[in-house]
């Protein structure tokens, strides 16, 4: 079901992440990349506090940048990473996370019944393979009671709308650099739901997500988020959420 509840605005888990890599390596891209982020790995690790776990076992696929708070929040936390690319590896690196290859448009294999919870954030839409079938294999690295939780752009989000009406693409070209970092497909938290359902999980839940643009004036970020606070489907990000019984 979707939650026409927009989240998004904070700083508290971010803030504990930047003291946590004040004395580690970390190239400048990275935490360029993890501040112009900081609002998602708020509302992720919020929406993590909220969930009823009883450890805190997790796999992060991708540079999804929440796995490291997640850590900085739960004590007793532990973090497995796995991407297609090593560009995060060296963030991890400093941590001492366990990291591993993993293409999800091929097979793929984690570790059975291991994980509480595995984050699937913003790589959904760089794959292109049925998502039934991802969520299926992820869904058998999950405990009794763990979630799966997806984070991606929405596709009926403003800036995408205003691409259309001036004409303009909205997915990457079928070229082998662009298919690597560019958005292969969108979806609506509708669409999430149903697949998450049709994998055979239970629970599932959506809500939608706004991010503006930390680069832009401080006045276009207060205008998009009152706008999707009246129209929550032109937000920029949704959540979705489900959980192996």
């Amino acid at each position: 079901m979707v939650t026409f509840e927009v989240s998004g605005r904070g700083r508290s888990h971010y803030n504990r992440l930047v003291s946590a890599l004040e004395n580690k390596d970390v190239p400048d891209e990275h935490r360029k990349w993890m501040w112009e982020n900081t609002e998602r790995i708020d509302a992720t690790v919020r929406w993590l506090e909220a969930q009823p776990l009883t450890s805190h076992c997790f796999a992060e696929i991708g540079p999804g940048g929440v796995g490291l708070p997640a850590l900085q929040k739960f004590n007793d936390a532990t973090l497995d990473a796995y991407d297609c690319v090593e560009w995060f590896k060296p963030v991890y690196d400093q941590f001492n996370i366990p990291w591993q290859h993993i293409d999800l448009n091929g097979d793929f294999a984690l570790p059975e019944g291991k994980y509480d919870v595995i984050f699937l954030c913003e790589v959904i839409e760089h794959v292109a393979r049925w998502p039934i079938e991802i969520f299926e294999g992820l869904k058998k690295s999950l405990k009794p009671g763990g979630y799966l939780l997806v984070t991606t752009q929405n596709l009926h989000r403003l800036s995408n709308r205003l691409r259309m009406i001036q004409g303009k693409k909205l997915f990457a070209d079928f070229t082998h650099q662009a298919l690597v970092m560019g958005h292969i497909r969108e979806y609506m938290p509708e669409e999430m739901d149903e697949l998450m359902s049709l994998a055979g999980f239970e629970g599932v839940g959506s809500c939608f997500m706004c991010f503006p643009d930390l680069l832009a004036s401080s006045q276009v970020q207060a205008g998009y988020y009152a706008a999707c606070r009246l129209f929550p489907r032109l937000s920029t990000h949704f959540f979705c959420w489900g959980q192996k019984l």
